[in-house]
């Protein structure tokens, strides 16, 4: 298992960090969640995304799982 930098910027390719922000992703992912998901209720900040999957990395708050890499539909 690789370790997850602390600065999601360090990511290898193909994650990356847009210049606009990722507050789009924060509300998508509220929007797709359900109750009994486990980020449902969760506070889930969006910090890298993969350009070659779509997926997006989430720094979870106050979970025993610090990170979460979601693919949003």
């Amino acid at each position: 298992m690789q370790h997850m930098p602390d600065d999601p910027s360090l990511l290898p390719a193909p994650w990356w960090v847009p210049d606009d922000g990722m507050y789009d992703f924060d509300l998508e992912l509220h929007r797709e969640l359900s109750h009994g998901h486990p980020l449902h209720g969760v506070k889930a900040t969006a910090v890298a995304r993969c350009e070659g999957c779509d997926d997006v990395l989430f720094s979870i708050a106050n979970q025993p799982f610090p990170w979460a890499v979601v693919h949003l539909t």
